[in-house]
């Protein structure tokens, strides 16, 4: 039962195993900016900062979170540190930290990628399960998952790997660290840190061809589907045209009946889709979605159906769907307690 569209494009359908292959169908043509009609660019928000400060800024390096830390370290460069030994020895606070931290909070410079050298275990296998997982909040999270992956992982003859060091200056950057693996192993699927993996999950590395990446299609369940509309502008289009925008990438049409989750992926080797954003950018919450999407359109895409990405947003069709589901992800659960939904959805397993 497997709804395909006239270009090829497998929407949701009731078979929990029919992957059918598709193409991506995000435009692959980028128009330049003048022949553009009136594009709807937005902009990064920004202080109005002092010229002092600008003119500071404008020494950072990569590492710099603010100006505090642009400050200190030229201040290093004409004997600052050496004032503060000198303090110290006196048992004078000089205060410098308290100054840095203020600054810092006051001019904070935007996130953007930075880059990461991983730790990789030696490789037992040529496929690789792996998720991510930083801080308090999303450490309990893992907590209740991590089992539930590693036996998958086992299960499909994969390794196993969860980051859980902090490497970026905003969450949403973490999983581009997925790129550091690929050179490591043919195969890849990457997991949200609070996604449940059924034990009868079948081999996601069988079903997905190589040669494709394999993504679940949100579109068809967001509110207003096929217009999205929120107001005068859609939500998606919104979203997606302004991180594409502040990466200077202006494609020509917003329309596309697309929405891919970056919570369950199977890639390969050859899939150049963990590139990290290099400019300031809105910061939205589905930002690193948006731009995986964008990578990820230039390979073939194989849909996989909701039983392989059911999320809890879905609302009651999430519901409905859990049991037949391999694979529960609780995305969407604003101002819900995730952690508690998690391990009730566990307990039904064992009822």
């Amino acid at each position: 039962m497997c709804g395909q569209s006239k270009d090829g494009v497998c929407f949701v359908t009731k078979e929990a195993d029919c992957p059918t292959p598709a193409t991506s169908v995000l435009p692959d043509v980028i128009a330049p900016v003048d022949i553009l009609t009136e594009p709807k660019v937005q902009p990064v928000r920004s202080l109005e900062w002092p010229t002092l400060v600008k003119r500071i800024a404008n020494r950072k390096v990569s590492s710099d979170r603010g100006v505090g830390d642009t400050l200190e370290r030229l201040f290093s460069y004409v004997g600052g540190r050496q004032f503060k030994r000198v303090m110290e020895m006196l048992s004078v606070e000089c205060g410098c930290g308290d100054r840095q931290t203020w600054l810092n909070n006051a001019y904070p410079y935007p996130p953007v990628w930075q880059p990461t050298v991983e730790t990789i275990p030696k490789p037992t296998s040529d496929r690789l399960v792996i998720t991510i997982a930083v801080g308090e909040k999303y450490s309990n999270i893992l907590n209740v998952s991590q089992p539930l992956m590693e036996a998958y992982a086992k299960k499909c003859n994969a390794d196993f790997i969860a980051l859980t060091n902090e490497t970026q200056r905003w969450w949403g950057l973490e999983k581009f660290r997925v790129k550091a693996f690929q050179e490591h192993y043919e195969r890849i699927l990457f997991l949200d840190a609070d996604v449940l993996i059924k034990p009868e999950t079948p081999d996601l590395f069988e079903i997905v061809d190589p040669q494709r990446v394999g993504m679940h299609n949100d579109n068809p369940y967001n509110p207003g589907h096929p217009g999205m509309e929120v107001g005068n502008e859609g939500w998606l289009r919104a979203g997606r045209s302004g991180l594409l925008n502040s990466q200077g990438v202006f494609l020509s049409s917003y329309d596309e009946p697309v929405c891919f989750n970056s919570g369950v992926v199977v890639c390969s080797k050859h899939h150049d889709i963990w590139n990290g954003m290099t400019k300031p950018f809105p910061q939205h919450h589905c930002d690193e979605q948006f731009w995986i999407e964008y990578q990820a359109q230039r390979y073939p895409i194989q849909q996989l159906t909701y039983r392989f990405n059911n999320q809890y947003w879905f609302g009651e069709r999430f519901r409905k769907q859990c049991p037949v589901s391999h694979i529960i992800h609780f995305a969407g659960c604003a101002g819900l307690d995730r952690l508690a939904l998690m391990k009730q959805e566990l307990k039904h397993w064992t009822e």
